[in-house]
């Protein structure tokens, strides 16, 4: 996936220190390792194992960390395929668990560049995408190249992965989105419903992409795209990274780092954070919660849902507390709850929850997913305490649709799925 860059060299450090020292509320469900490290991949191969990828490569495991020597292996996209840790760079090298094999090499190759993604597909095949436009399939004997060169594109890829139906999918740096379905290119742009052409990752669904762009969160399919941002409750709008949580949820890290040249990403000026979407509901995580630092750039989640974050100053674990409701424990309750939609999905009616702490003005209302809206369920001033408002949706489509809640500059957004 594709890196952060550093655009300004005249911001004050002493921002990023005052930053740091905000963090001093954290709680104790945050674990900080491999401090002032600036992460590029992490990956999951189980709970006790877990492979990081910096300006070195190293293993968790059993708790313990074995660094790889960069002469060994070295490369910022990991892949694993069920038995064997793939690493991708300028080498591709592959380790099954006592020794390194090497299985490619690009420095000869001119117009390759260096990997940055990579993913297997159903059959078993690994396919790995380049910062100079190339796409790459090997089927464990032989190395195919598949370029959009011909079709008049040279672009920068960022991330990939292969859907359900054997097409895969590659985000790129400004060009959009392309899917590759083993004979021709389709190419996706904002025209197509995408908030931005920047796709810094992807992450197939069963019913279609999440893809995270430098202008927020996107669910595409090639008919729709639904998009959330930071007015939504996302905690920032540039997403980096994307992963399933146990409970199918969804986490979600972004943000942006700003320094000087000479200066380590640990003192960037930075923004951004952790989101979590579940049950229809956004809540944020960042350095005053305990994050090491706010920009993350990669996240892999454990099968006991520990979640794990890679900033530009550390790796962040995360372990969500079951007992929280929008990321608060229930000992202290927050100023405004959403407790979801209840049935969802639903047949023709829903009821959404909500508490408000204090009265206050509140706006809530459903939108299809082109954003138009299609009822009101509240427009006005609310008493204090617990409200329920009925959804009718008996003269709607089957289909998905979003309703969305404000209230006192607090703004959330869920999902409604009639189905008839």
């Amino acid at each position: 996936m594709i890196r952060i860059d550093v655009m300004f060299r005249f911001i004050p450090t002493i921002i990023a220190f005052l930053m740091t020292v905000c963090s001093a509320g954290a709680d104790d469900r945050w674990t900080t390792v491999l401090e002032k490290k600036d992460i590029i991949e992490i990956v999951v191969v189980d709970t006790n194992d877990i492979w990081v990828s910096y300006s070195n490569v190293c293993r968790y495991y059993n708790g313990e960390w074995i660094k790889f020597p960069s002469d060994m292996v070295r490369g910022q996209a990991i892949a694993y395929d069920g038995t064997n840790v793939w690493v991708g760079g300028k080498l591709v090298r592959k380790y099954d668990g006592k020794e390194w094999t090497e299985l490619l090499n690009l420095n000869p190759i001119d117009d390759s560049g260096e990997i940055t993604d990579m993913t297997f597909g159903s059959s078993g095949d690994l396919w790995a995408v380049t910062d100079m436009g190339l796409m790459m399939q090997f089927d464990g004997e032989t190395w195919t190249r598949h370029t959009i060169a011909d079709s008049g594109y040279a672009t920068w890829f960022t991330s990939v992965a292969e859907d359900d139906e054997g097409s895969v999918w590659a985000g790129t740096a400004g060009d959009g989105l392309f899917r590759y379905d083993g004979n021709a290119w389709t190419h996706y742009t904002t025209a197509d419903g995408l908030p931005s052409d920047m796709i810094r990752t992807v992450l197939i669904d069963e019913d279609g992409l999440w893809c995270g762009t430098e202008q927020g969160l996107c669910f595409f399919t090639e008919t729709s795209a639904t998009i959330f941002t930071t007015e939504d409750g996302l905690v920032h709008n540039n997403v980096h990274c994307i992963a399933f949580g146990i409970n199918d949820d969804l986490w979600v890290g972004g943000g942006t780092a700003f320094g000087y040249d000479y200066s380590g990403p640990c003192d960037y000026w930075r923004t951004g954070g952790l989101s979590h979407f579940d049950n229809g509901v956004w809540s944020s995580y960042t350095e005053e919660d305990g994050l090491v630092r706010d920009c993350i750039v990669t996240l892999a989640v454990t099968p006991d849902g520990a979640v794990w974050c890679g900033t530009i100053c550390g790796a962040s674990i995360f372990t969500p507390d079951q007992t929280s409701v929008a990321g608060t424990s229930l000992e202290s309750q927050p100023l405004i709850n959403i407790n979801g939609s209840y049935p969802n999905p639903a047949n023709s009616m829903t009821t959404i929850n909500y508490t408000i702490a204090q009265p206050g003005n509140v706006s809530l209302a459903v939108y299809s997913v082109s954003g138009q809206k299609v009822a009101t369920l509240a427009d006005g001033f609310m008493p204090a305490g617990t409200h329920a408002a009925v959804f009718d949706g008996s003269s709607l489509a089957s289909g998905l649709y979003l309703y969305r809640f404000k209230s006192k500059g607090f703004a959330k957004t869920g999902k409604i799925v009639l189905v008839k």
